[in-house]
């Protein structure tokens, strides 16, 4: 749909109170899991968030709309830093007049009457009143969740650069709803409009009910969505990374805004965003109207979540000064459990976006246990990119400056995502609280080559303060935190020299995909990248799934792998004979020795999934979105419970079985059930010749793309951007439609509002024979909320 049900437009609608490596078989290097550590040079958002710390603010009305806003004194007990305003005149002057000089604010929803275009000449991007506060203006965001298009991105490119010409140490995005905008749409739009950083909306606490599968995936599904296109970079090379963040929920969820967060669910909403390296939080938003809202009672006392929310806003101040000179490198998720409906106890749906956590993560982290069952999220970080010693030093302690500077200090954050809602719904419950949800967490820590020294960042008072480790069997140290719901805690490790390039491992085959009882190699290629260190007795191991055949099998010892050098090896695999269509990985790993006692499993480790076609799409058909009128809940198409109509496309020709001629190519309609393929990164034979490859499918959720490969009968391949807009509502201009409906099933009948399918063509050499076609991996399944690609059929011309 084009609209999710938590986007801040539907809730403006409807409050009352608002104002108007590729993988192996692709035939590319394997891809290490964490990213690499690019130096470079400070980005315009860092220097600023150097400066100015953590954005952690409020959407705060203006006098004009004779509506509530703050005192003074509530301002500073709320513990935000930075007033956002989103209506006229788009600033509170008598609120800033009592304010202490250079309190930080921002402008949201700007300008008046949205884009529109790009700025009219000599244009003055702001007011006389505004300009008079331009030094303490930390972001702009210029509109709010517009579709994406290219016209609309030319129009904030000029909107931003202007802005950057009169400003320059004002920080400008444009927001969008999770999932409203691709990962291709959000990385042209940083390549071509170069935004200072990327924000998002997406409300997730709603309901009193348990979390279907035990956990809030999506929550960190959508935040790792913007951080890996933030840390690109403009440039895409992560050597200058911006920054990310999003909104928070400052308003009672579920229908008739009747269900209050518990306190466990708004800790998550802040402490998972900044576990992932994100640096900017806006509540939406500070309101009077105990109705909606969540800061008053009806009698206009403050609730307890003003005091939950004050809290987390202090601490997160406290935090700031570390977290902004950091930048994530990886998350990862150790997934908990829950009973299920049966009950079962079952572990935890884990994001589609998350690794799980396993030892290659880290040289230094070689276990992470919760001590319930809640999940936990552990956040990577390293020294922001380009900062300099003086930066790094400055207005810090002498003990918190050595973090940045000194060597051989890694940084990480342990969530606690073991929350709960609130299952009372109401403002005194202490259901779902931070106590009640608090989980104590034990990590082990290797000990690689001296004592090791752990401080851990006191979020009530900023301060450092040392952990104590207790040594254990294998050169390990162990500590214990206890965190309350949701929360996290940010840790500097001191320890021997660990390798801040760990042995590099890269592998490729010469074939993409393979047939049942084939023989192909795998060559990897190990690489010390370290400045100094050798890396000891350095050992190389590939596994399969079971009745694949490896020669040679076990380890293949490297030795010890010197600062610059490299080392090459290979592995002889064969499929089984009896393999089955589907998606199989491959495991190729690294482990070193740095002591007697000390093996490191993590020096390197790189997945790949090798692919065995289907022979035909309706063998890899798992998704049934066609239904009959008389039996729409038959299907669904996208998570929740909607579908295309039998009958409507009948009526527009597409019978089971039948031709569909689109964009100059003829597809077989579907005749089997399940009736498409939702785009997971699996391969299709082809076996045919031509200039086209044509696929019929569309998005749900928003538009999706992915990258996809063709591989030709010689061996050699080429890759392709596979693109589909959502199949509701209007279809986007240039977009090849194969067939307009009139209207969809839906759970409880027919829904009025028009569908689509689309062509998109991909050009082939003609003197080569297409053996496989792979799909990008868009989705892993269906969900609501959640883009997926649906694929009906394949067509070569």
């Amino acid at each position: 749909m084009a609209v999710r049900r938590w986007s801040r437009r539907v809730f403006l609608r409807a409050s009352a109170v608002a104002a108007g490596a590729a993988a192996l078989p692709t035939g590319a290097a394997f891809a290490a899991e964490s990213p690499a550590h690019p130096t470079g040079s400070l980005s315009r958002a860092s220097r600023v968030f150097l400066d100015r710390g953590l954005f952690i603010g409020a959407w705060v009305t203006t006098p004009v709309t004779k509506r509530y806003y703050p005192t003074v004194q509530e301002w500073r007990q709320s513990g935000f830093d930075t007033a956002t305003f989103y209506e006229k005149p788009y600033f509170n002057k008598p609120l800033f007049d009592a304010l202490p000089v250079r309190t930080q604010w921002a402008l949201a929803v700007y300008p008046a009457g949205g884009i529109g275009g790009k700025p009219a000449p000599g244009r003055s991007i702001l007011s006389t009143e505004q300009q008079a506060h331009v030094d303490s203006l930390f972001t702009l965001c210029f509109g709010d969740e517009e579709l994406y298009s290219t016209q609309l991105v030319d129009w904030l490119a000029a909107w931003f650069a202007l802005t950057h010409k009169q400003h320059p140490r004002v920080l400008v995005h444009n927001n969008q709803y999770a999932a409203e905008w691709s990962q291709a749409e959000l990385r042209s739009y940083v390549r071509t409009a170069k935004p200072d950083l990327l924000t998002y909306d997406a409300y997730y606490f709603g309901s009193p009910d348990p979390y279907k599968g035990g956990g809030r995936p999506d929550v960190y599904d959508a935040l790792n969505a913007y951080r890996v296109v933030a840390l690109a970079g403009h440039d895409g090379t992560g050597r200058s990374p911006i920054a990310f963040g999003h909104y928070t929920e400052g308003f009672k969820g579920g229908p008739g805004y009747t269900y209050v967060p518990s306190e466990s669910e708004l800790n998550l909403d802040y402490f998972a965003a900044w576990t992932m390296g994100a640096k900017w939080t806006n509540l939406f938003r500070w309101e009077q109207d105990s109705s909606v809202f969540l800061f008053y009672d009806k009698d206009g006392a403050h609730t307890p979540q003003f005091r939950q929310l004050g809290r987390i806003a202090r601490q997160g101040r406290r935090l700031s000064p570390f977290l902004v000179r950091l930048s994530s490198t990886d998350v990862r998720i150790v997934p908990g459990r829950h009973r299920n409906s049966a009950g079962d106890i079952t572990p935890n749906t884990r994001p589609r976006r998350v690794d799980v956590w396993d030892a290659f993560a880290s040289p230094y982290v070689q276990s992470i246990k919760a001590g319930a069952d809640g999940d936990l999220l552990i956040g990577y970080f390293q020294r922001l990119p380009g900062l300099d010693a003086a930066s790094a030093a400055h207005e810090l302690p002498p003990v918190a400056a050595a973090q940045f500077t000194a060597p051989y200090v890694k940084a990480f954050m342990v969530l606690n995502g073991g929350i709960a809602p609130n299952t009372a719904g109401t403002a005194d419950s202490t259901d779902g609280s931070g106590r009640a949800t608090r989980q104590r967490v034990t990590v082990a820590l290797h000990r690689l080559g001296r004592p090791n020294r752990l401080l851990r960042v006191d979020r009530g008072t900023g301060r450092l303060e040392p952990v104590v480790l207790h040594h254990g069997p294998g050169g390990t140290d162990h500590f214990a935190v206890d965190l309350d719901g949701g929360e996290a805690d940010l840790f500097f490790l001191t320890t021997g020299p660990s390798y801040d390039r760990p042995p590099a491992l890269t592998a490729g085959a010469a074939v993409r995909a393979v047939e049942p009882g084939q023989e192909f190699t795998v060559r990897a290629t190990a690489a010390n990248m370290t400045a100094a260190q050798p890396i000891p007795d350095l050992q190389a191991r590939l596994t399969a799934p079971p009745g694949w055949s490896i020669q040679p099998d076990g380890s293949i010892r490297l030795g010890d792998l010197h600062p610059g050098r490299s080392n090459d090896v290979s592995w002889r695999v064969t499929a089984p004979a009896d393999a089955d269509a589907g998606d199989f990985t491959l495991i190729a790993e690294t482990t070193y020795r740095y002591g007697p006692h000390t093996t490191v499993r993590g020096g390197a480790r790189v997945l790949a999934g090798v692919h065995i076609p289907y022979l035909a799409i309706s063998d890899g058909s798992t998704n049934t979105g066609i239904t009959d009128d008389a039996d729409p809940t038959a299907g669904d198409l996208d998570g929740d419970g909607n579908s295309y109509s039998a009958q409507a496309l009948a009526a527009a020709g597409l019978t089971p079985g039948g031709p569909l001629t689109a964009g100059g190519i003829t597809f077989t309609w579907p005749h089997f059930s399940p009736d498409n393929v939702i785009a997971d990164g699996q391969a299709f034979s082809i076996h045919r010749s031509g200039t086209v490859l044509g696929v019929l499918g569309a998005c749900t959720y928003g538009a999706a793309s992915g990258t996809g490969t063709i591989v030709y009968g010689d061996g050699t391949s080429h890759q392709f951007e596979l693109a589909f807009p959502d199949w509701y509502g209007t279809p986007p201009a240039g977009t090849t439609v194969a067939v307009t409906l009139p209207y969809r099933n839906s759970p409880t009948g027919p829904d009025q509002n028009p569908v689509n399918l689309y062509v998109a063509s991909i050009d082939l050499d003609p003197s080569k024979t297409v053996q496989t076609l792979i799909l990008p991996h868009v989705s892993d399944g269906l969900a609501s909320g959640i883009a997926a690609m649906h694929v009906f059929a394949i067509a070569v011309s």
